[in-house]
């Protein structure tokens, strides 16, 4: 087989073609349906999922300070087994596109949360979605129902539709039948695309709350109210997303404020393990002065190293000082 320079599509494999049609579709084609962000320009990167790290890494800053957004229905296997943390490449990769990416404005890295579901695959093991320059994109049906291949995990962002979405294929022909999260996330990139039009100087982080305060809650079946008001939930993150309501917000929108980070250390416990055996750790710091305090939480990374007998019995949570909390790591 005659290998190319460039990723063309094929029968064979066309999902690709069937995400950058969601998002990028022309208008009026003829063909199929128009894509949510019909003037935004759309390429292709191809890597394989099995690649060294360096060459994912590599893929993920290419051109980033022309490319703004990194749409990826793409992850870790979907079989409730693997867990696989970011190597030290990519992870520095995801971090430098957010901080310098698009000229200082941050790249836009957009996930999809995987279709593990039937196999009771949890997200929270997903370590791309665990960094906190992703913006992690699960699916819903037509109706609202949350599909059979969705995940559950704390690192789910928002939400879009993931049933029978109407997208290009292969060979200039048409399908109605692309689902999943990978359908579903670059619907996401196709909103943030119009909300980029309507306002290019959003940052990454600005997007993020373009999300946050925009998003449509969803009727979870379990979901909190957190200390800002937001009702969120581990199957729905913000809720679902209004291409419209983010457009109408970005244009008036004015940039959030600098990221501050903050990090603290505590190790050296030990639990044996019974039926009921339950260790908390509580952890406090960042007020040792005005410059470094904590008063507003976006978001929290928390770096665990253990060992355990049993794999898939053990629990993570997060409990915040208002009282919110997010389930971090599911038995399985």
């Amino acid at each position: 087989m005659r290998r190319h320079n460039y990723p063309y599509p094929s029968r064979e494999s066309s999902h690709g073609t069937k995400c950058a049609g969601i998002v990028a579709a022309a208008a009026n084609n003829g063909r199929c349906g128009v894509g949510i962000a019909f003037n935004a320009r759309f390429g292709a990167i191809r890597i394989n999922l099995a690649a060294h790290a360096a060459t994912k890494a590599a893929a993920l800053k290419y051109q980033n300070n022309y490319i703004h957004i990194y749409s990826s229905s793409w992850g870790p296997e979907d079989d409730g087994q693997s867990f696989v943390s970011l190597s030290d490449k990519v992870r520095a990769a995801l971090e430098t596109g957010a901080k310098s990416g698009r000229n200082g404005l941050g790249s836009i890295f957009v996930w999809a949360a995987g279709n593990g579901g039937p196999d009771f695959d949890s997200c929270a093991a997903d370590a791309y979605l665990n960094s906190i320059y992703t913006i992690g994109i699960t699916g819903v049906s037509q109706s609202g129902q949350r599909p059979a291949f969705a995940e559950h995990c704390a690192n789910i962002f928002a939400t879009t539709f993931g049933d029978a979405v109407v997208t290009t294929d292969a060979d200039g022909s048409c399908t109605n039948q692309f689902e999943g999260s990978s359908a579903a996330a670059p619907m996401a990139s196709g909103m943030i695309a119009l909300a980029l039009e309507a306002n290019l100087s959003l940052t990454w982080r600005d997007v993020m709350h373009l999300i946050a305060v925009t998003a449509r809650p969803m009727k979870a079946e379990i979901f909190q109210l957190n200390k800002r008001g937001f009702r969120v939930s581990s199957t729905y993150g913000f809720g679902l997303m209004d291409g419209g309501r983010m457009v109408e917000a970005a244009r008036e929108w004015k940039s959030v404020a600098p990221m501050r980070t903050c990090s603290m250390r505590q190790f050296g416990y030990e639990v044996t393990y019974s039926n009921e055996s339950m260790l908390v750790v509580t952890m406090s710091g960042c007020a040792s002065s005005p410059s470094n305090e904590v008063n507003f939480i976006e978001q929290v990374e928390l770096t665990v190293s253990l060992r355990a007998n049993e794999r898939g019995k053990l629990e993570l949570y997060l409990t915040s000082p208002s009282g919110t909390v997010s389930l971090l790591l599911p038995v399985s």
